[in-house]
């Protein structure tokens, strides 16, 4: 989220408009992920795993769907 590019994803410019709500999403759930369950956490380690997978899984679908909707050819372009 933090670089623009996601592995199997691409270039999360070619997501056009929803490239900062995706952005956001996988930021959000890579710190969901990073985070331990239990302590002053009222979750648990599973808890905060699926509520990671809960945010990261339709960003990420919504990313394949976006970055598909843009020619192949164009996907690899910096400008």
């Amino acid at each position: 989220g933090l670089q623009g590019y996601q592995a199997f994803g691409g270039d999360l410019r070619a997501s056009g408009a929803l490239e900062w709500p995706l952005r956001s999403a996988l930021i959000a759930g890579g710190i969901v992920l990073a985070t331990p369950g239990g302590g002053i956490l009222p979750f648990s380690n599973l808890q905060m795993e699926l509520a990671g997978a809960a945010i990261l899984l339709p960003a990420w679908l919504l990313l394949l769907w976006a970055s598909r909707r843009v020619a192949p050819g164009a996907r690899g372009r910096g400008s």
